[in-house]
């Protein structure tokens, strides 16, 4: 195994460096001898371990094997012979899972203790996921937007979280990215299911947001590693389905604007095989609707734009009639239900940070950072903050919030008398220490 710039063709061997040190090309990951088998011992993404790099930790959470689901509805609406690929029932929801195992098992083979990430969402919840599993530090800095239930999910699985980004930071080399080579290999492994569902009956298109770009990439690199052995004796062409500047702004997910990787884009492009075409705020609510309402798959925002902008391409006669093609549905719907509620023909309406928790339970937070109480010592000083709550509303509270691991209850004797201390957990601290950065 080795590293090639796509751009000036430097080669490595050294399999942990993220960019072209000549050039600051991106690299990506060859093989001497590929041979393309499935091990029948193991499951999801690991079957196909002859074609990933070679690890001795395989850090996994049961990522791969994802359905495909003939869509019903909608190719007959359409004219088209359509399929859905759902990477939302990956372990944290998303794609993303795939290449952090693969990136994670890496790293813990290279004896990494701490990495750092930039995120706006799905990679930042994916990465907390698999550095927790592999017992190591993730120190990951977010989008000042970001998705406040990703953010959540980020903190429960015990990263540290600061809220900066800026040109700098991206460009950081102690900074691990969804186009780093590693991460690249997990996620073709989706082409690699696909190859093996539709048993060399391949669809004509497949179509996938374009965001960072990584994905599309990822997939188009599998394909043309299946088609230079002979596997894969047809084009398929890939649909790189992107926001318009509307429904970027709308949405931090959305702004590719500062993680677009133009030279896996290009690499694409060179083979003739790269559809783009781009959809607004508007058209992916709509979207989002059909698949629920016609299909049955609640998707995020940005899983919802390949619909659109197939849509298009039919209308613009650059997809037949009859077409074969399968979208990759990169995130599941249930990520967004907490912060996102859908309005008839209005777009959609975003919580501000803390109201997935309410005020009260923000508050009892807040007195619980200075010090461990009993319930009855913290009602009291909520009723001298001016909160009037009843005793057994005041318990259902806490015991909502030792749920989500805010809070812990300790067994204490005062006077004779058994009484449960409350006090913050570390990820009810480090939440709470995130919301006021948030705030500033």
């Amino acid at each position: 195994m080795f590293l090639k710039c796509l751009e000036c063709k430097f080669e490595t061997s050294d399999l942990d460096i993220k960019k072209c040190p000549n050039c600051n090309g991106f690299l990506v990951l060859k093989y001497d001898n590929l041979e393309f088998t499935r091990d029948p011992k193991e499951i999801g993404i690991w079957k196909y371990n002859a074609v990933l790099p070679k690890l001795t930790n395989k850090i996994s959470l049961g990522e791969g094997n994802t359905p495909i689901i003939k869509a019903t509805q909608i190719s007959k609406e359409l004219g088209i012979d359509l399929y859905f690929k759902n990477e939302g029932t990956n372990p944290t929801g998303s794609f993303m899972d795939r290449g952090s195992a693969v990136y994670i098992s890496f790293l813990k083979d290279c004896g990494k203790k701490a990495i750092k990430c930039f995120t706006t969402g799905n990679f930042g919840c994916s990465i907390a996921a698999y550095c927790s599993k592999a017992n190591i530090e993730a120190n990951i800095y977010v989008h000042e937007r970001v998705n406040h239930f990703k953010l959540l999910q980020m903190i429960w699985f015990g990263s540290r979280i600061s809220m900066k980004y800026d040109e700098v930071l991206l460009k950081a080399k102690d900074f691990i990215t969804p186009a780093d080579p590693m991460f690249l290999e997990g996620l073709k492994t989706q082409f690699l299911e696909i190859f093996d569902y539709f048993e060399g009956d391949l669809p004509d298109y497949i179509a996938l947001p374009m965001g960072s770009g990584s994905n599309i990439f990822s997939n188009y690199k599998a394909f043309r590693e299946l088609k230079e052995i002979g596997l894969v004796n047809k084009d398929i062409k890939f649909i790189g389905a992107k926001p318009d500047e509307e429904a970027s702004r709308a949405f931090a997910d959305l702004d590719p604007s500062f993680l677009y990787c133009k030279g896996l884009i290009e690499e694409i492009g060179k083979s003739g095989l790269l559809l783009e075409a781009t959809a607004g705020k508007e058209e992916m609510v709509k979207a989002m609707d059909e698949f629920a309402k016609k299909e049955g798959i609640l998707v995020e925002p940005i899983t919802s734009i390949s619909l659109p902008v197939i849509k298009k391409l039919i209308a613009n006669k650059k997809i037949k009639e009859g077409s074969k093609i399968l979208i990759i549905l990169t995130g599941s719907g249930l990520k967004e239900i907490g912060s996102v509620s859908l309005i008839k023909n209005k777009g959609f309406k975003k919580l501000k940070i803390g109201q997935e928790i309410g005020f009260t339970k923000r508050m009892i937070l807040e007195v619980l950072s200075t010090n461990s109480l009993s319930g009855y010592e913290l009602w009291k000083k909520l009723r001298e903050k001016g909160i009037e709550i009843r005793l057994p509303t005041l318990y259902e509270h806490l015991k909502q919030l030792e749920e989500m691991n805010f809070i812990t209850s300790i067994p204490q004797t005062v006077k004779n008398r058994k009484v449960n201390i409350r006090c913050l957990t570390k990820q009810g601290s480090e939440y709470l220490r995130t919301l006021k950065t948030l705030e500033h």
